[in-house]
This record gives C-alpha cells, sequence and structure tokens, in this order.
C-alpha cells in the first residue's frame, strides 16, 4: 500500500529507534511478499495488537466490529484482520480514513469493498474465525475531505452497512459531543484484536483491551518534540494517550477502533511511534467531527431512502 507518511518513514531511524505507523496490517507487508512469494504466515503480515491489555469480551463492548478481508479476497487466502470500527447507528461505523481509502498495494480496501471482499464482522469476540460472528456487507464508505495522508490529520471515515446491527452483541456506543470535556490524566479504554507480541507467531483471535491515560495536546506535542523536533505534527483534532513508562497501548491493525472514556468514544486509533513506547498513541479527536458526522448520516441516508422509493416506482410500473 502506498499509505505512507513522508515525515514518519516506516523504514527512517529517530534516535535510534524504528519509526512505525499504526496503519492497516498490510502495510507492514514483508518485502518477500510483495516479490511474489507466498511463504509467509498471517502473523507475519498482521503485526498489530493491543499491548499490555487482557482479553475481554464482546459483551463488554457491544460496541465493537472489526474490518475483515474474507480469504476469497485476501492475498494469503485466509481471513485477514484489517482495521477496527465501533457502530455509531443501526447501520453505520465509525473508523480511520487511511483503513478504506485507495491504495496501489496488494490490497486496495476501496476495491475489496466493492468486490463486498472487506466487510464489516461484528457480534463477536473473535475476528478471523466465524465464532457466532455478524457479517455486515458495506453499501457506502466516506471519508473527510481534509484527511491528509502525509500527517494523518483529519483521519475519520464512516461506513454505511447493509444489514442493520441487531445481534445480540451488537450496540451503538454514544460519541462524545462537539463540547465534550475529559479529565487529563484519567483512564481510557482502547480495544482490538491482533498478535500479542510483535515477535511471535501466535495470534489473538479474541478481542483484547488496555488502559491508557488520556493527556492534553501540549504536553503530547512537547513528547514528540523531544525526539522528533518539528517531525511530528499534532494537530487540534488529534487527542493522545498512553503511559509515561509505556508499556501499554495500541497498535497495527488496531487502527479505527475507539478509544472510549466514561462510556462515550472520544477517540479513533490513528497512529504512534512503534508500540507501546513513552511516547503516547495519537487518535483522532471524535468530538470535533460531530456535525460532520450527522451530516454525512443525514445526507447519505435520505439519498438511500429515495433511491428505494424510485426502485419500487419503477418496478411496481413494469
Amino acid at each position: 500500500m502506498k499509505l505512507i507518511l513522508n515525515l514518519l518513514l516506516i523504514a527512517s531511524v529517530i534516535s535510534g529507534d524504528q519509526v512505525l505507523v499504526r496503519l492497516p496490517y498490510l502495510d507492514m507487508i514483508p518485502k518477500q511478499f510483495e516479490k511474489g512469494r507466498y511463504d509467509v504466515t498471517i502473523s507475519n503480515i498482521t503485526t498489530g495488537r493491543i499491548i499490555g491489555g487482557h482479553v475481554t469480551k464482546i459483551i463488554k463492548y457491544k460496541f465493537m466490529v472489526c474490518l475483515l478481508l474474507l480469504k476469497r479476497y485476501s492475498p494469503v487466502k485466509s481471513n485477514l484482520l484489517w482495521c477496527g470500527g465501533s457502530i455509531i447507528q443501526s447501520n453505520w461505523v465509525l473508523t480511520a480514513a487511511h483503513c478504506v481509502v485507495q491504495t496501489e498495494g496488494p490490497v486496495d480496501p476501496v476495491n475489496a469493498i466493492n468486490n463486498k471482499g472487506l466487510v464489516v464482522r461484528g457480534n463477536t469476540s473473535y475476528c478471523i474465525t466465524e465464532k457466532k460472528g455478524i457479517d455486515h456487507t458495506i453499501i457506502y464508505h466516506e471519508t473527510h475531505k481534509g484527511y491528509n495522508a502525509d500527517t494523518l490529520d483529519y483521519d475519520i471515515a464512516l461506513l454505511k452497512v447493509k444489514e442493520p446491527f441487531e445481534g445480540k452483541a451488537e450496540e451503538i456506543i454514544k460519541l462524545a459531543p462537539h463540547n465534550y470535556q475529559y479529565v487529563v490524566g484519567s483512564a481510557a479504554r482502547v480495544m482490538g484484536w491482533g498478535v500479542i507480541q510483535l515477535d511471535s507467531d501466535e495470534t489473538s483471535n479474541q478481542l483484547r483491551q488496555v488502559k491508557v491515560k488520556v493527556m492534553d495536546n501540549k504536553h503530547c506535542k512537547a513528547k514528540f518534540r523531544k525526539i522528533g523536533g518539528s517531525r511530528f505534527y499534532i494537530s487540534p483534532r488529534m487527542v493522545c494517550a498512553g503511559w509515561k513508562k509505556g508499556g501499554k497501548d495500541a497498535c497495527q491493525g488496531d487502527s479505527g477502533g475507539p478509544l472510549v472514556y466514561n462510556d462515550s468514544q472520544i477517540g479513533i486509533v490513528s497512529w504512534g511511534i512503534a508500540c507501546a513506547t513513552p511516547t503516547p498513541g495519537v487518535y483522532t479527536r471524535v468530538s470535533l467531527f460531530a456535525g460532520w458526522i450527522a451530516n454525512v448520516i443525514e445526507r447519505t441516508d435520505k439519498v438511500f431512502v429515495l433511491r428505494t422509493k424510485l426502485w419500487t416506482w419503477i418496478h411496481g410500473r413494469s
């Protein structure tokens, strides 16, 4: 995939530490796979995971869903976790823009959506396998027009699905309103699926969650400035969370998943330097997009209602 930050080059090194961006799994695809060698395991490709957390159940986080690349469309011929997401209305999912932008890599999520190869899976603690999971077909997707692939500013997208979220473990999460305030230093939760350790073949098919502390942007900017000067861009549309000594974090593949504070979603997993380091993870600040989310949903739902009425009228006359 071509989703590489100019200022956060995956292969670059800052102060001896490799810079990794919190991207969909296939952005971390090994070179031998790009050359056509299919002798890599899924865990070699899906290098993301919740670090320092523990296994949990979907019944506690019914709003949590995964974006799953089905095996018939997957380059490794097996179901492949792509990103996370959250249920925000009966037919709508909130995720990160970089999970669904068009790319030129081995898998283009736009083409995958159009060919029904990328679906939203809910109602299950297990993403890759099909234990009680319900798959939802994506029929519309929209990323924010301000999205910048270089800085990951405006890293937010909406997905409309055909089948409503009506499973026993499918539930809407409240979104932080425009004027939402959180207490700096308090704990929030982030959840997702992926391998347990970066250097392990063992995958965590079951949902995991971890607590992280939210921080103000001034402190966050200072943290990044210490290691990269002006290379790192923290905008007002971002919120940071982590731990002073690291050890607990989201990582590759957790992209698009929710950061939850007091039962409201305040962030979307976006990017970070490596994973679980003393530098915080960076999330899209949901509260600043309350108006955009409402407008997109209202506008799109009206179009689909009119389309359905027109289809019914045409076929009723034939």
